[in-house]
């Protein structure tokens, strides 16, 4: 069978036809298509379709899509017993906040400051 045939009988979704660039993700075990560990796919292929994505953006994206790409229905979620729903809002809410000292908030806030006022020398009106 060529890779045409191939392609239209591989389905990534209900409906939706597999790219020329998922179907390099995927493999024939037992006459069926199955993913390939992301490991073994060269790293060329897979950043065609992830582009490196941090895994809490790559979360969120997915909760987006679940809830019909509606942010206030992502927020809203009450699919409690999901394993990606503490990191919904794309945080990670295990992650300890820092605890800053009054000099490094300063510090900091300095920083900022500079590269507001050097954003704003070019052309005269803030960068956002």
């Amino acid at each position: 069978m060529d890779i045409k045939k191939e392609q239209s009988a591989c389905k990534s979704e209900p409906g939706k036809p597999i790219t020329p660039q998922n179907f390099r993700l995927l493999e024939k075990v037992n006459g069926h298509w199955v993913g390939r560990v992301p490991t073994d796919v060269p790293l060329e292929f897979l950043s065609l379709n992830f582009r490196k994505k941090n895994p809490l953006r790559a979360i969120r994206a997915k909760c987006l899509d679940c809830c019909g790409g509606f942010k206030a229905e992502t927020r809203k979620c009450v699919a409690t017993d999901c394993a990606l729903w503490p990191f919904r809002m794309g945080t990670n809410p295990f992650r300890k906040k820092p605890v800053l000292s009054e000099e490094e908030k300063n510090r900091r806030s300095e920083r900022l400051k500079g590269r507001a006022s050097h954003a704003t020398r070019g052309s005269g009106q803030a960068v956002s």
